[in-house]
């Protein structure tokens, strides 16, 4: 839909592993050349907020093409200037960040 929206581009070593675009409070998110987690292994999108612990958005898998797209609720009255994905070893919600495989910056609800 045509408006505003905040950008992260989340990279790892120079290369873009996905785009977060934020708006209305929903995030969308595009996984670009993340590779797809064998076993019981899932990917988790966090928010970093500008104070307190990373707060876990949603888990998520990646299929073979390394190219897919979810939207996921942003919890109210988080201001977040950064996301970040991390690799898990299994499904369940972690409670801080494993293996950050990809991260960026933007500027949300300032």
């Amino acid at each position: 839909e045509p408006g505003e929206a905040d950008i992260a581009v989340l990279t790892a070593g120079g290369e873009r592993k996905a785009t977060v675009v934020v708006k209305d409070g929903r995030v969308s998110l595009i996984t670009e050349s993340l590779p797809r987690r064998e076993g019981q292994g899932t990917y988790w999108l966090w928010s970093i907020p500008d104070r307190g612990d990373p707060v876990p958005l949603a888990g998520l898998n990646v299929p073979d093409t390394e190219l897919s797209a979810c939207n996921i609720e942003l919890p109210a009255g988080v201001p977040t200037r950064a996301f970040a994905i991390s690799a898990e070893p299994g499904p369940d919600r972690p409670d801080r960040p494993g293996d950050i495989v990809g991260q960026g910056t933007t500027k949300i609800g300032t």
